[in-house]
């Protein structure tokens, strides 16, 4: 069992392009929800990160009661980059870190929401699909949002 999952990447180009680099943060908890589901895990700590035109770095990590919903950790993930991102900032690269990985044991909690299983058993058959008919053959429709800019990397924007 891996102690962490990260996906990072650098942004192509210096941007302040918001919503181009929450597309990427957003494909990058989509390939973490993936590794987890597919392994039968989750995580209880969650830290996203952005590199800045100067390469310095700023990030912010969370504890979180366990759990491989992609709503939920995308949610978390869109609220730590909301308070990283700094209007007029360049950024070049950002990343998404998952810790704290255990074993994915379902146990009733009589005061929590029940758990997102129709969500999981969604992201398993999309997993199927992509394995059997290449990378992101299919994915959220959210997903279809491209960058204004150009750039070469069209990765997916996934809200909740």
């Amino acid at each position: 069992m891996p102690k962490s999952i990260a996906r990072t990447a650098s942004l192509g180009v210096v941007t302040r392009d918001q919503s181009f680099i929450k597309a990427h943060l957003s494909y990058h908890i989509t390939r973490v929800v993936t590794e987890l589901v597919r392994q039968d895990l989750t995580t209880a700590s969650i830290a996203v990160f952005l590199r800045l035109k100067s390469f310095d770095s700023v990030g912010e990590k969370v504890r979180i009661t366990p759990t491989n919903a992609f709503e939920k950790l995308n949610k978390i993930v869109s609220q730590l980059f909301e308070k990283l991102f700094v209007v007029g900032h360049g950024y070049r690269a950002c990343g998404v870190v998952v810790s704290n990985i255990q074993p994915d044991v379902r146990q009733g909690d009589l005061f929590a929401a029940p758990h997102p299983q129709e969500t999981v058993s969604l992201i398993q058959v999309m997993d199927e699909i992509n394995d059997r008919f290449g990378s992101q053959t299919l994915r959220p429709a959210i997903a279809l949002n491209k960058s204004k800019q150009g750039l070469r990397f069209k990765y997916p924007v996934l809200w909740i």
